[in-house]
């Protein structure tokens, strides 16, 4: 059988129980592929978890012994390493670098965060560097340095510093990755890993090739391509030093002197590093060090241009800075600041402080009537003050409102937008304004201004309008708490009226003959005026209910008021129009003329069965007799305390009805007829009516709730806006 058939063969499924079916292909090649998938995992596991420091530096160490040894015995009989042991030897070293290396990059020895700390230690382990080249010549006596085999002594030198200075380059790649990484962009890792990938097999082809020359451009083309095309990717990352720009003046001398140093440094260590013995004992620590102290003084020496082409700059840099420092703290001290009067002369002094400015001034925007105020100035005098231009849609202002953009002229009479500020202030010279913006509303204008021409640079207008848009969220936020003060405030006063409302309104119903009385009052979210009231005799039954226009405290105080009025009149009074014409006289001279109080006050007559009733501009009275459809009582009149008296006077009437068992008065306020659902639809007398015509038989608390459900039912989950009262008389 082929083997494309042995294939379609050993995939054929499965089927389990459930429904679900494997290939037996599948599972083979799952099986087969396991350990390269484990293989994978653990190689990235141990790059992104390398050894233990103390591990990675044993098993370096335990590879350099291991080939000291070898190079010992060979050199004891007088020969090289032969050339098939060599490579292993090259590869043995090689492998226990790359093992060592991650570790150091992850350490707590490598500084990854602090510039001054890591050019620093770079700066060190490239002394460190060169103390151990000394030292390595000093211990080889001053010999013929290109013969590694010339001597015992140059063999134990050259052997132990070329090990050493391998591990000291070892850990100074870290630190220098982690400059080059400062403020890293997209492409920054992309171009240090092509970096690392050349170095790798620029060192790879040097061991295998056994190219033993320290010369870069030696071994051949290849090796000279290589040697280029390496270069180039040092180059490349070379250009990544971003950590000079956050160098203040000071630092960046520093760090310009240190780099010259370390340049120096790095050239003297290479060209002692090139020479032969260094390629006979290892062409890979050789090539190793040698590549990378190459590096090391291509970015000394880049990062030293860049540090010359900052340095004159430098100075400004430092002011700036500090203005911004500054401005930071300004903007952290309006901030905190809630009451709006003490803001406003805050905002002024900081933003002289933020522009170094002669004078300045604020525009706010009035919320209620829509134009600019001068809230807080600085240095101008009362006629300045009294004559400045704070029109929306002129001058100065009214440009800065219009395109709501910050505004810089240097020279003001010599700009059309600015020239008028000559007239209103002689030694004004140079200008900045800025608009106050949050959350796309324009809250008004800020002014900066000097006496000298030119006195201000774009850094100066973009710093007053970042200072601006803090000032603004400052501002609103003042706004903000001052508005939830008066809420607050207004809420416990709310709370009190309610409370005093509820006091008033009967705490029981009335228990008297031939009568059943009920009664319900229900609240909105706001205080309302809605009243009602029994007066009991012993031969009648007095009734009152009414509505006192507006909401919160003064409709309940009125109604307090009106309470108290009403049940003065009916105890002196029998008569419900007398009583209304002297409540009027009494509440016209007390209230304010644009409040009113609508109200129906009848008297129910025990022995007499009838009912007597006026009404002041109310609501009318549904009356409800069995087998008769529902009659509107509505008599003649206008609402209390709209006039002195003579009129009131005129308009009010008096009417009287019989009464027999089983008839129903309803009393209401407007609160019911004008309740609205959710479609902007409200409930309206009618509906009412029809209401009451099904209500036959049930008793006064049964019709009473009756209405509520229906008014509940009607506006569903509409917010309610006005309070409604319903009193219901049955007669028995």
């Amino acid at each position: 059988m082929s083997k494309k058939n042995s294939d379609s063969a050993s995939t054929q499924t499965i089927l389990l129980a459930g429904g679900a079916a494997i290939t037996a292909g599948d599972t083979a090649a799952e099986e087969k592929g396991r350990p390269r998938s484990q293989l994978r995992h653990w190689l990235r596991r141990r790059v992104r978890r390398p050894l233990p420091l103390v591990l990675a530096l044993l098993i370096f160490g335990a590879a350099c012994l291991a080939v000291f040894l070898l190079d010992s015995v060979f050199f004891a009989v007088g020969d090289f390493v032969p050339p098939l042991i060599r490579p292993l030897r090259e590869l043995l070293l090689v492998a226990s670098m790359a093992l060592l290396l991650p570790s150091l990059a992850a350490s707590r020895f490598i500084e990854k965060r602090n510039v001054k700390k890591a050019l620093l230690q770079v700066f060190w382990g490239i002394v460190a560097a060169n103390v151990l080249l000394g030292l390595a010549s000093f211990l080889s006596g001053g010999e013929e340095r290109s013969l590694l085999f010339s001597s015992s002594r140059m063999f134990i030198a050259t052997a132990l510093i070329s090990m050493l200075l391998s591990l000291l380059t070892l850990g100074l790649w870290p630190q220098v990755r982690s400059l080059i990484y400062y403020k890293s962009k997209r492409g920054t890792a992309r171009n240090f890993r092509l970096l690392a990938i050349g170095g790798a097999v620029y060192l790879g082809y040097r061991v295998f090739a056994g190219i033993e020359t320290s010369d870069f451009f030696g071994g051949g083309i290849v090796a000279k391509n290589m040697f280029f095309i390496l270069v180039f990717f040092m180059v490349i990352n070379s250009g990544r030093h971003a950590w000079i720009r956050h160098l203040n003046r000071k630092q960046k001398w520093a760090a310009f002197w240190l780099g010259a140093i370390t340049l120096a440094l790095s050239v003297a260590a290479l060209n002692e590093i090139t020479h032969e013995r260094y390629g006979e004992h290892s062409i890979a620590l050789n090539a190793f060090v040698s590549t990378s102290f190459l590096f090391f003084s291509i970015y000394s020496g880049m990062s030293l241009l860049a540090l010359l082409l900052q340095l004159p700059t430098a100075g400004l840099f430092d002011e700036k800075m500090r203005e911004i420092q500054t401005l930071r703290e300004l903007s952290s001290s309006i901030i905190s600041e809630l009451d709006i009067g003490n803001l406003v002369k805050l905002i002024t002094e900081k933003a002289l402080q933020v522009t170094k400015a002669d004078a300045a001034w604020l525009e706010l925007l009035d919320e209620k009537s829509d134009k600019l105020t001068l809230t807080s100035a600085i240095n101008l005098s009362e006629e300045e003050s009294a004559n400045i231009n704070l029109d929306r849609h002129r001058g100065v202002t009214g440009w800065i409102c219009e395109h709501r953009r910050p505004l810089l002229v240097n020279e003001i009479g010599d700009d059309d937008r600015t020239a008028y500020l000559k007239k209103w202030k002689s030694n004004l010279a140079a200008l900045i304004g800025v608009p106050l913006l949050s959350q796309g509303r324009s809250l008004g204008v800020l002014f900066s201004t000097r006496s000298d021409p030119w006195s201000f640079d774009q850094f100066d207008r973009d710093m007053l309008q970042a200072f601006a848009n803090q000032a603004a969220v400052a501002i609103d936020n003042a706004r903000l708490w001052q508005e939830s003060i008066e809420r607050e405030r207004l809420a416990q006063t709310l709370q009190v009226a309610h409370e005093a409302q509820m006091k008033l309104l009967p705490k029981r119903m009335p228990n008297v003959p031939n009568v059943e009385v009920a009664a319900l009052a229900v609240t909105a979210n706001e205080v309302g005026g809605d009243y009602y009231d029994f007066f009991e005799y012993p031969d009648r039954l007095g009734v009152v209910i009414g509505d006192v226009s507006g909401k919160g405290a003064a409709a309940a105080f009125h109604m307090a008021e009106m309470k108290g009025i009403i049940e003065s009149y009916s105890r002196i009074y029998h008569s419900p129009r007398e009583v209304l014409t002297h409540a009027n006289a009494a509440l016209f001279r007390s209230i304010e003329s644009t409040v009113f109080v609508s109200l129906i006050y009848a008297q129910i007559d025990y022995e007499r069965q009838e009912m007597l009733y006026s009404r002041a501009g109310h609501c009318p009275i549904i009356f409800v007799r069995r087998n008769e459809p529902p009659r509107i009582l509505q008599p003649d009149g206008i609402a209390l305390g709209l006039d002195d008296g003579q009129l009131f006077d005129s308009k009010i009437t008096e009417d009287r009805i019989q009464l027999q068992k089983n008839d129903v008065l309803i009393f209401y306020t407007d609160g019911v007829t004008e309740a609205m659902n959710e479609q902007l639809r409200e409930f309206e007398e009618s509906r009412l009516v029809e209401l009451a015509a099904t209500l036959e038989g049930k008793t006064s608390q049964e019709i009473l709730q009756a209405i509520e459900d229906a008014v509940r039912r009607f506006v569903g989950p509409a917010k309610s806006h006005d309070d409604y009262t319903v009193v219901v008389l049955k007669m028995k």
